[in-house]
């Protein structure tokens, strides 16, 4: 699935790159307490995988109103299957959907779409009644990220973080998806890892998980956290070296201020519910 974000105009946000800023920054009011996140390594790419690992970061201003850009990615610099797909859902993350390769050599391009789409918006809030032109500057800020965090001979998943901010006096809009791809054959991997009948399985398994990620050890203290029951995620399944991860959106099951909640469940936890495939991939 493309990556979910909450907001209509959804544009992704790239995380920090170190290629080249723009422009200067303006003083502006606190943002609002960011919400819980994981901090992910990066993976180191197998032999037949290799990738090129960049980041651009830009800051320009339109009238009183700071535009800030974040693009960091890993883009596979092989020829093989694996290697399209990923591009492609690359390719859909961003503005240019597809009308342009994610590279080192494109990422000021793809900024300077990302720049425009965020100035449509603005231009859209002055026809509502925005005044930009106020002595309180206003901040808009758009980052995408898309690294490889676990990559072996077998497969490789890349995790797509994304921020979307209009209004610095609120909290943005963020979303958060893994994707894993079969080096062999560029197969896109999610629910497809497990049986129609394992699939209604899996939320049961889930608590340990979720008790790790909000630091409780109770039931009790787990649904204090919860804001209903405990469906499966709206997002895919991927996979890492030591299971199948699950990530829900910010508020799909939790409030803001816990973040996008991820965990990992252990493969041997879930023999009994992977498709004969997914089981032939992880043990390969």
């Amino acid at each position: 699935m493309n990556f979910t974000f909450r907001m209509a105009a959804a544009l992704l946000l790239l995380l920090p790159l170190a290629c080249t800023s723009k422009g200067s920054t303006v003083d502006q009011p606190a943002p609002a307490p960011a919400p819980k996140k994981q901090t992910v390594a990066p993976a180191a790419a197998p032999a037949s995988f290799a990738v090129d690992s960049f980041h651009y970061d830009e800051v320009s201003h339109y009238k009183r109103v700071q535009i800030t850009i974040h693009l960091s990615v890993d883009a596979p610099v092989v020829k093989s299957a694996c290697a399209d797909n990923v591009n492609s859902w690359m390719d859909s993350q961003l503005p240019l959907n597809g009308k342009m390769p994610v590279t080192r050599q494109t990422a000021q391009q793809i900024a300077s779409s990302m720049f425009q789409n965020l100035k449509k918006e603005i231009k859209k809030q002055e026809r509502e009644g925005a005044d930009f032109n106020s002595e309180d500057s206003a901040y808009f800020e758009h980052d995408v990220s898309m690294k490889m965090v676990c990559a072996n001979p077998r497969f490789v998943t890349y995790r797509c973080e994304s921020y979307y901010d209009l209004n610095s006096y609120n909290h943005g809009d963020e979303g958060l998806e893994c994707v894993t791809f079969s080096v062999k054959d560029g197969k896109r991997w999610g629910w497809n890892l497990f049986t129609r009948e394992g699939k209604k399985k899996l939320t049961r398994l889930f608590k340990p998980g979720l008790k790790k990620y909000f630091g409780v050890k109770t039931d009790g203290e787990l649904y204090e956290h919860l804001m209903g029951g405990l469906p499966l995620p709206a997002t895919a399944p991927y996979l890492t070296d030591k299971g199948v991860g699950f990530i829900y959106q910010t508020y799909e099951i939790a409030p803001f201020c816990d973040g996008s909640p991820e965990f990992v469940v252990p493969f041997d936890k879930l023999q009994d519910l992977l498709s004969p495939e997914a089981k032939e991939l992880i043990n390969r």
